[in-house]
């Protein structure tokens, strides 16, 4: 599969593309640091070094790869396209890349040898020196002169350009003389080096010597430059594109004449193995006396001769494929290349080849070495001895024969060409159709080829090769002293005398020969499809075709060749044909057709660096398309690249299940973990897993069981009464988990989620929560799904539309029908004919199946079974009747096909399977052994026979339907009723095997999800009925410790449905405990309406009031979340009445503050330790009184703030009166809010510690993170702002680690809040904290919050637009949210006021003002937004007074001025530089302009010092506008000079802009001012603001304004 190359991939190939790659750079200079340890290092450690070197590129962003070029993926344009190289591949390729010497050695060493050659013949040593080809041209022409005397022809070059150039004018004039030159030190120089070397081999010129990188691949595009200097028609000679070999080997590469080939070839192979083989005990056991027909016959039926041999005929039928392009155009200008009838064309075939070579001079190539194991070595004839190689190109070594290994020493063919002949021409009227009369002669070559040198003759009877009788002539074509120049323009580059050799065969007039002349080629051992494929080409002797699969074209028989090449397993060896008898016909469910561009979109989304990919995968098509196989080969992907692949599959029937697809995906990533144990990687995930989770992972673990072999046995941790939503803990753990994992990674981790259309709602939840905490990560989900079965309503899409609304993008790669071609080379493959010959019945069956990949493969095995399509003994291959196939009736849909092919197996198996099918679409072995035992049933005989029918498969111990439309058309097959009672038998039978074995743990979810689906028809006794129900409620409070709580609730409604009407009366307790678990579901799945249903239902029927708390709590809290906050604070207020708990009701603040100071009395004379060590409640009814005070202060918060201190004190009273409890927390946290917000700063702070305290002492993680985000709130009044920073952070981890999702949200709004006002981060990083926030709550469904989140303040300082972040579409809306949340509404108008005051947009600024004061929202927390909230409105209170002189404002600017004064009495940090800024504002409105100006400086100066660069910007703008007023115009550019510098840095660029904008128009022409100052000033203060307009308008009347223009539209 072709990928596409990354910054830090290496490519192993060829020219220009892989030259200049970056990551070739960058692995030549890591390759260049590791050279001396290499050097240096033992043998076995080599190998270390190069592994550590591909780790090295592999842990780089985006991971390093290894690529290599794959020529059966080229196109038509020659572009290159690269497939991952295996792992010994790459390790053998940094080996010789460390083996590399410094370049130079050998070009020195051989001018060296050279002169010393010359200074013997007498021959003056001339002055011999390398200069750029930019020298000039005297300097070349002397040293062109001075290698002269020597015969030489000397060049220097830096590119292939100059090279080029420089050899085409003066070409060497002497056919002896050879070509020395050296290169300057670069890899296209040494590309060149080795190109010009082959050259230079082929015309026998001498030896010449270069700097080649060993190994490099050649450019044949720079080839065929470098031959055209010699000669224009030499390019027919230019190097194959596949070519491999190293540069070493290429020097001494040899032109061959065909027939001399295959003399050495067959003297080569060493026939001495094969003395005591018992197919030639009858020539004795000395080898030398076998007759030349034995040793032959060995030799020509090798698969080293064969392979080899089609390397050749390949190359032959490649070069007349491009013949024919020219025969269209000019077919009277090829007439040297187009034999006449009986000219003999294989004694005009030239081999090219490599010879035998050492092996340092190999040392990238291993042998082809054999065993005796698997394949066999020769046709049909020995199988003693078997083929082991992971390629066919692989270079033979002359090895040792001890090793007991056969070997070859031939020469290896890389290219094969048909010379011109000047006494043959021919034109096109010679010849009735030149195509055939090529193809025919073509196929007597390839006779002769694999004959082993015999010829076709004239009676039909085959004659032995010259060679059998005279044996020593020699193998190799001599060309020395031969050749010259200017023969090339007729002999294209072999000798004159060899090109004009006539070659005629004895004339072949008649096909008399040809059956014999194939049955030869059989007999001597050769594959069956090479001897059809030579007798089809000699079918169509003089043109006439002969027959029925004869040759039309040269391309079909190139296409043939290209098949045995590529799949010598399908197309080339002979099948098994007693296998095949046997067995019938085999389909591999896996081989992937038609979805090439879907796996490269697949491949492509893969390989994305790691912060570009946000996106995830959902695989769409129709049933048996091929969506699951698609994600097989995915996975092979993946894998081979060296990444992980998990997956799991969701099934029809097993919706009861906790999690299934994912639990068993996470399950299947531990065993690789606990598999590859001994690794560095593993050991460090291991640990930190540990080190992360700690005791959380005993919940993690009920998901994913597997986790128990990576931190051992959990001690039993509580279920789900120690959050708030184990639901969303589960969430939170699982992403936690997954950011872990993938951070180890170098590659993605691919989780694989099949049939999607079948998730239940509880795994879609976790899957989109996955989906957005893992995008940016090295985590990537794919999903596959029928899209055709599902409505645009399917909660998968609902799931897809979320995630897109949160950020996330969706890829959906669409599977479609095959198409006609492509299932013409699936049933190619399949029935290993080439795709010529099966086309006529690929169209007869995509007729019939319109492409459906299922629908064919069941229909060709059913043609098969009925003996349509069978395997031929006689013919050795496939054949068909396609006038059956044709007339056959086959059912329109697939599941049809599917339902007549069952019925027509055998009762027993019909059985078998349709008791599998009531399981899904696999079962375990045990439950059918299970339901043998205790149902008399023999089902494991019938289902083998089904396996070997392929409708199942037994895969680790599990029965699997091939397909789940197998399982489906069983499944339908059964009636409604009938199905029933199956389940319920099974169901029954596998639970009482659970309790004799004490397998109720692992059995209890298998065993009711088949009683549910059979339901309470076939259970009549009451009891049963009962014990059902019973089991029941056990299986959904198991499904609630995995946090599933749908599975849950689904089975307690069929623990409900087998109970009759009277369940109240005859069993109360079973009742009521299955509706509290299912109200208490019901509200974790955010189901309110079925939460109201089971409340209502409960309190009419409950008998006592206790009875009904649970229901009422989950009543309540679905009020809460709805945003139903009146109904929920009557709810609940009510509920405490009823338990004995009235509130107090205060009529005024001052009788709230009374009952504050009497608990403060009560508490004074009581230490923390006392407190802390306090008793333990434990009266059951304090405790539910404490659950709704608890929720009675989060919703009191929101809409009645007032309130809060009656509902606090109440707590705080209870727990001295009754104990402590966890909730005790939230009393005194919020007990030490109130008494900081009237005053009492460091007492409150006393009880927010103890708050806190008490949460560590009972562990109350289900109220930690609200304890811990208003405790930091209080704190904030006392320590630096800064540094509470964290704390917040912290809070939002340990809620979501309790499943609050509601606290998580708060703890993050203040943290964004801090980041907002404190200044501590630049504006940029508080916008992208909110907008985060903002995904948060959307995700969640947090819809209160979000109002008061927007990132419109952001917005609008840093570009100047306002965005408003809505709520999701399926809430309620602003204005209602608002009008119930006054709080929310109060935050709205405060942003708009600060926005305005900021851009100083009076007017809009004066009504967003008297909005905020006119919503009375009384407040007793203290919360430190409270504190910004306060310091702005009084800054724009002042402003107002001096706008308006209306007392009032300046009235309420001096309260809100007294209440930071009182502020800095606890934290001068915090809040003095604000006092003193609104004590300038002040003065400034009472007109005392000396203490204004010492105050603003001081809030300057203060702001600097305490680290809040918005507050000193801030005071720097205020004091300019200030200076402005009062006339100090100096002073007043230098302050806002320093604010626009400050607005600068702290990222608020628009709000820079702004001030700039306002110096401009207001100081720009003022002749009392010095411009070049000015601008200078401003240039430097502008700091990184971007696009700023230095360009200011006209100078004004400024004077009569006291505010920059405004931007606000």
């Amino acid at each position: 599969m072709s990928v596409v190359p990354n910054n830090n991939d290496v490519l192993f190939g060829r020219g220009k593309i892989a030259l200049n790659h970056p990551g070739n750079d960058q692995f030549r200079n890591i390759v260049e640091s590791w050279k001396e340890d290499y050097t240096k290092a033992k043998l076995k450690e080599k190998k270390e070094i190069a592994i550590e070197i591909i780790k090295v590129i592999e842990s780089m962003d985006p991971p390093g790869r290894f690529l290599i070029e794959d020529a059966n993926e080229r196109s038509g344009d020659c572009s290159v396209s690269w497939v991952p190289a295996n792992r010994e591949k790459a390790i053998e390729k940094v080996c010789h890349r460390l083996r590399e010497k410094k370049k130079g050695a050998k070009q020195s060493k051989a001018i060296d040898e050279w002169k010393k050659s010359a200074n013997d013949e007498g021959i003056d040593e001339p002055t011999i020196k390398t200069d750029d080809i930019s020298g000039g041209n005297n300097e070349l022409a002397h040293i062109s002169n001075a290698a002269s005397s020597m015969n030489i022809s000397l060049v220097s070059a830096t590119s292939a350009d100059q090279f080029q150039n420089r050899l085409t004018p003066t070409p060497p004039q002497n056919g002896n003389s050879p070509i020395l030159y050296e290169l300057d030190a670069n890899e296209e120089s040494t590309v060149l080096c080795e190109i010009n070397s082959v050259a230079a081999s082929h015309m026998e010129q001498g030896v010449l010597y270069c700097d080649a990188s060993e190994g490099t691949n050649v450019d044949s595009s720079l080839a065929s430059k470098l031959f055209g200097f010699f000669d224009e028609g030499y390019n027919s000679l230019a190097m194959p594109e596949t070519l491999d070999f190293p540069a070493a080997a290429l020097k001494n590469s040899k032109a061959m004449k065909l027939n001399e080939w295959i003399i050495h070839s067959f003297k080569a192979f060493d026939i001495s193995f094969f003395a005591n083989s018992s197919h030639y005990s009858s020539y004795g056991n000395d080898v030398a006396s076998w007759p030349i027909e034995a040793k032959t016959s060995i030799a020509a039926s090798s698969k080293y001769y064969i392979l080899y041999a089609l390397e050749i005929a390949f190359s032959l039928v490649d070069e007349i494929c491009n013949w024919e392009e020219l025969l269209k155009n000019q077919p009277k200008g090829l007439g040297e290349y187009i034999p006449q009838p009986g000219y003999d064309w294989a004694s005009r075939v030239v081999v090219h080849v490599v010879p035998e070579m050492t092996r340092d001079e190999v040392f990238d190539f291993e042998p082809l070495q054999l065993s005796s194991t698997n394949e066999t070595l020769l046709g049909n004839n020995d199988s003693s001895f078997v083929l082991q190689s992971n390629t066919r190109r692989k270079t033979l070594l002359n090895l040792d024969a001890s090793e007991e290994q056969c070997y070859y020493q031939l020469f290896k063919p890389f290219k094969a060409q048909i010379l011109p002949s000047s006494e043959n021409k021919v034109t096109n009227t010679n010849i009735e159709n030149i195509h055939h009369h090529i193809i025919f002669h073509l196929g007597s070559v390839f006779y002769e080829l694999f004959s082993g040198g015999r010829k076709l003759s004239e009676e039909g009877e085959c004659e032995p090769h010259e060679h059998n009788t005279r044996r020593n002539r020699g193998s190799a074509v001599d060309f020395s002293g031969q050749l010259k120049i200017s023969d090339f323009s007729s002999c294209r580059g072999v000798t004159a005398e060899f090109c004009n050799k006539k070659g005629r065969s004895s004339g072949m007039d008649t096909n008399k020969c040809h059956k014999t002349a194939v049955e030869s080629l059989k007999l001597r051992g050769v594959p069956i499809a090479v001897c059809g494929l030579i007798g089809n080409m000699l079918d169509c002797e003089n043109g006439d075709l002969i027959g029925d699969d004869s040759y039309n074209r040269i391309a079909d028989v190139r296409s043939d060749l290209r098949l045995m090449i590529k799949k010598p397993d399908k197309f080339l060896w002979d099948l098994d044909a007693e296998k095949l008898c046997k067995t019938g016909l085999e389909i591999d469910s896996n081989a992937l057709y038609g979805q090439k561009n879907e796996l490269a979109s697949l491949s492509d989304w893969y390989q994305r660096p790691t912060s570009q990919n946000d996106e995830f995968v959902v695989i769409v098509g129709s049933s048996g398309v091929g969506k699951t196989t698609l994600a097989n080969r995915f996975e092979k992907f993946v894998t081979d690249t060296g990444g992980i692949f998990i997956s799991g599959k969701f099934d029809q029937l097993k919706q009861s299940v906790p999690f299934p697809a994912i639990s068993c995906a996470f399950n299947e990533y531990c065993n690789f973990l606990v598999s590859d144990v001994g690794s560095r990687e593993s050991v460090e995930i291991a640990t930190t897993l540990r080190e992360s989770f700690g005791p959380d992972a005993c919940y993690l673990a009920k998901l994913i069981p597997n986790l128990s072999m990576i931190f051992g046995d959990f001690d039993d941790c509580d279920d789900v009464n120690d959050c708030v939503n184990a639901e969303k803990r589960l969430q939170y753990l699982l992403c936690r988990f997954v950011e872990i994992i993938s951070s180890f990674s170098p590659h993605p981790i691919v989780l694989f989620l099949d049939d999607l259309q079948w998730a239940d709602k509880a795994s879609i939840n976790l899957l989109s929560q996955l989906l957005v905490e893992s995008r940016f990560s090295r985590f990537l989900i794919v999903g596959a799904c029928r899209d055709d079965e599902m409505g645009h309503d399917h909660p998968i899409w609902h799931m897809v539309s979320t995630v897109r609304n949160l950020g996330m993008k969706a890829m959906i790669v669409k599977t479609s029908l095959l198409d006609k071609t492509t299932m013409n080379a699936m049933i190619s493959d399949i029935l290993c004919l080439s795709p010529r010959v099966t086309r006529s019945l690929s169209d007869i069956v995509h007729h019939k199946t319109k492409g459906n990949p299922l629908f064919f493969s069941r229909l060709m095995i059913s043609l098969n079974k009925e003996g349509v399509v069978q395997f031929s003994l006689s013919r050795r291959r496939w054949v068909w009747d396609e006038e059956k196939i044709l007339s056959r009736k086959v059912p329109d849909d697939v599941a049809k096909l599917l339902t007549g092919a069952i019925c027509q197996l055998s009762p027993d198996v019909q059985a078998g399977l349709c008791a599998l099918s009531c399981f899904g679409a696999s079962v375990d072995v045990s439950i059918v052994e299970i339901l043998e035992r205790y149902l008399d049933l023999q089902l494991k005989s019938s289902l083998e026979v089904a396996v070997k029918e392929c409708f199942l498969d037994k895969i680790n111990g599990r029965y699997t339907f091939s397909h789940d439309r197998v399982q489906e058309a069983t499944y339908n097959m059964m009636s409604t009723k009938e199905r029933a009672m199956r389940h319920s038998q099974y169901g029954v039978a596998i639970y009482s095997d659970a309790i004799q074995s004490g397998r109720t743990d692992e059995l209890l979810f298998t065993a009711m999800d088949q009683i549910n689906l059979g339901g309470p028809t076939f259970i009549m006794d009451p009891e049963q009925r009962a014990l059902i129900a019973g089991l029941n409620l056990q299986a959904g409070k198991k499904a609630m410790d995995v946090s599933d709580f749908l599975s849950a609730s689904s089975f307690f409604d069929y623990g409900m449905s087998f109970l009759k009407e009277d369940l109240w009366r005859t069993r109360y307790d079973l009742t009521l405990a299955l509706f509290d678990n299912a109200a208490r579901c019901s509200y974790a799945i955010g189901d309110h309406e079925k939460v109201k249903a089971l409340s209502e239902q409960v309190l009419t029927s409950a008998g006592s009031f206790s009875d009904k708390l649970n229901v009422m709590y989950y009543t309540v809290s679905a009020l809460c979340d709805a945003s139903l906050l009146d109904k929920a604070i009557q709810k609940s207020v009510w509920v405490l009445s009823m338990l004995g708990e009235d509130l107090h009701q205060a009529t005024s603040r001052e009788n709230t503050l009374v009952l504050i100071e009497e608990t403060r009395a009560t508490l004074r004379d009581q230490g923390d330790d006392d407190l802390l060590h306090y008793k333990q409640m434990t009266d059951s009814s304090k405790i539910m009184a404490m659950k709704f005070l608890s929720r009675l202060v989060i919703t009191l918060v929101m809409a009645r703030p007032a309130d809060i201190p009656l509902v606090t004190l109440k707590m705080v009273q209870l727990s001295l009166a009754h104990g402590m409890s966890p909730i005790s927390a939230v009393g005194f946290v919020y007990f030490g809010s109130i008494l900081a917000s009237i005053g009492h700063i460091d007492e409150g702070c006393r009880f927010v510690k103890l708050a806190k305290n008490l949460v560590q002492r009972f562990g109350g993680r289900e109220v930690a993170g609200e304890v811990i985000a208003i405790a930091t709130q209080t704190i904030g009044f006392v320590d630096p702002i800064q540094s509470t920073l964290d704390f917040h952070m912290e809070g939002y981890k340990v809620a979501l680690e309790a499943g609050d999702t509601r606290s998580a949200s708060m703890n993050f709004f203040f943290y964004c809040n801090y980041v907002l006002w404190t200044g501590s981060k630049s504006i940029s990083f508080a916008k992208s904290k909110y907008e985060e926030f903002c995904r948060f709550m959307k995700q969640h469904n947090v819809v209160a919050m979000l109002l008061i989140a927007g990132t419109r303040t952001m917005d609008k300082l840093i570009d100047g637009n306002v965005t408003q972040s809505e709520p999701p579409s399926n809430t309620p809306t602003i204005e209602f949210l608002e009008e119930k949340n006054p709080f929310a509404a109060k935050m709205r108008h405060f942003q708009n006021m600060f926005i305005h005051f900021m851009f100083r947009d009076y007017e809009a600024m004066e009504y967003s003002t008297k909005n905020y004061f006119e919503c009375k929202l009384e407040t007793w927390t203290h919360f430190f937004i409270a504190a910004s909230q306060t310091f702005i409105c009084g800054l724009v209170l002042f402003w107002m007074h001096r706008r308006t002189n209306n007392d009032v404002w300046l009235h309420t600017g001096n309260k809100l001025k007294g209440v930071l004064k009182g502020w800095t009495n606890s934290s001068e940090w915090n809040f003095l530089h604000k006092f003193h800024l609104l004590e300038a504002e002040e003065h400034f409105c009472c007109g005392r302009y000396s203490e204004a100006k010492v105050s603003y400086d001081k809030a300057i100066f203060l702001s600097k010092e305490h680290k809040f660069i918005n507050d000193e910007a801030l005071a720097c703008e205020l004091a300019g506008y200030f200076a402005y007023e009062t006339g100090e115009e100096t002073a007043a550019l230098d302050y806002l000079a320093r604010a626009h510098e400050n607005y600068n840095k702290w990222g608020a660029v628009a709000k820079s802009k702004n001030i700039y904008e306002f110096i401009q128009s207001i100081f720009q022409n003022n002749p009392n001012l010095d411009q070049k100052a000015l601008i200078s000033s401003l240039q430097s203060g502008l700091g990184h603001a971007a696009n700023v307009d230095t360009t200011g308008p006209s100078s004004q009347n400024a004077r009569k304004r006291d505010f920059p223009p405004t931007t606000v539209e």
